[in-house]
């Protein structure tokens, strides 16, 4: 979280600040137990894509 947090800088609650759409959701209480492990896997490889992003550029 460390990490995270000095690539994104943190939000009003102290927690990370993610980029738009790679923060946490509120799942929707209609997705089946595939539709939210589907989104929870994107929201991982989302955010390896900044941790990624941040390793290339030295951040």
């Amino acid at each position: 979280m460390t990490r995270a947090i000095a690539v994104s800088g943190k939000n009003g609650a102290g927690s990370v600040a993610w980029p738009y759409g790679v923060g946490a959701t509120i799942p929707n209480p209609t997705w089946s137990p595939e539709q939210h492990r589907a989104h929870i896997e994107d929201l991982k490889e989302a955010k390896q894509l900044v941790f990624d992003w941040a390793q290339k550029y030295g951040l």
